[in-house]
């Protein structure tokens, strides 16, 4: 009986949460390039591939290095680049400056570091608030979708190290500041990676996302990094596979979740690993599991625009902006879905 039960409301689960259009995105990270040329290259690489959203890191501490003196001057460039070329931003909140998380600066990532101290943690969450709060009203009707935070189930994006209940208490926080801001946008739990196996010092993404419903927060938007060594259509044990999508999303119905969107806002094949004709196809057939079988992903954000040496050769394009063929996958898959302009 209870068998029967569970199998009648997982599939009332799944008739309550009907298939919504997908939107394709790139992550493009200008926000890390004083080189303002260099962005309206990747701009215009981006609208060549129809890329509806852009995915960038929403930095505290590019914003405010020294306290009181808060420089806007390159993330207003950035929001203005994909205003005008009609692409709309998707900002990832994370990270803080030195003189608010205590570190020297000379750490590696250091604004990557988050006071474990209560005390400490609650005077930085203080300040956070303030920041985001003036960030929310600066870009109100201009950036209407905010992700918060990068990864924090892992150790190193989250230093020193793990921590969900501090996680949970700066996502809420955040959360309320931009919704008391802006009661149209659209807020995501910060995109979780390795999704079932992590190394030492870190949370396997499905793990840290049962902590958090466990403290009864149930997010309006959750966000994974769906990353595999392997194709998207194949399987190893005990490892990251593609298909780890439906695990997070089963976790989500289990809660109650069936009706929030999934967005993957980080996820690809880095051509140094498996060629450049493989990343394509690779890429090929990941567009079109999300249109079949993971129909409930409502944003897919595809890392990476370009190449960035020597650690990422995600791009669609080289760091010389030459096309790989992976970019006409994309191009073509975005245009069939209607994102041609």
């Amino acid at each position: 009986m209870m068998k029967t039960a569970l199998l009648i409301l997982s599939v009332l689960l799944f008739q309550a949460a009907p298939a919504q259009a997908l939107e394709l995105g790139l992550h493009m990270d200008m926000a890390f390039s004083d080189d303002q040329g260099v962005n309206a290259r990747a701009v215009t690489l981006a609208k060549t591939v129809h890329a509806r959203v852009s995915r960038n890191s929403f930095l505290w501490h590019r914003v405010e290095a020294q306290r009181g003196q808060r420089d806007w001057a390159s993330m207003d460039q950035v929001v203005s680049m994909l205003e005008q070329a009609h692409i709309e931003p998707l900002m990832c909140v994370y990270g803080s400056p030195t003189w608010a998380n205590g570190t020297q600066g000379n750490e590696e990532q250091y604004w990557l570091y988050v006071p474990v101290d209560q005390a400490r943690f609650d005077a930085w969450l203080g300040q956070y608030k303030d920041f985001m709060r003036e960030a929310a009203t600066r870009y109100k009707g201009k950036v209407r979708k905010w992700e918060l935070w990068n990864e924090q189930n892992l150790g190193e994006a989250w230093r020193p190290r793990v921590h969900p209940e501090h996680y949970a208490a700066w996502y809420t926080a955040m959360h309320e500041v931009i919704r008391s801001v802006d009661p149209e946008a659209e807020i995501s739990l910060g995109g979780l990676g390795n999704l079932t196996f992590v190394g030492e010092g870190s949370m396997p993404g499905y793990q840290f996302l049962q902590k958090i419903y466990d403290m009864k927060i149930y997010p309006e938007i959750v966000s994974i990094h769906p990353y595999t060594k392997i194709g998207p259509d194949q399987f190893t044990q005990w490892d990251n596979n593609f298909d780890d999508v439906s695990l997070i999303r089963r976790i989500m119905e289990s809660h109650g979740q069936a009706n929030r969107p999934l967005w993957i806002t980080e996820w690809g094949w880095s051509s140094a690993d498996v060629g450049e004709q493989r990343q394509a196809l690779y890429l090929k057939k990941s567009l079109d599991m999300l249109q079949t079988r993971f129909r409930y992903v409502t944003l897919a954000i595809y890392f990476l625009d370009w190449d960035r040496p020597p650690q990422y050769y995600f791009g669609l394009y080289t760091s010389e902006f030459i096309s790989k063929p992976a970019a006409f996958v994309f191009a073509e898959q975005a245009k069939a879905m209607g994102q041609g302009r």
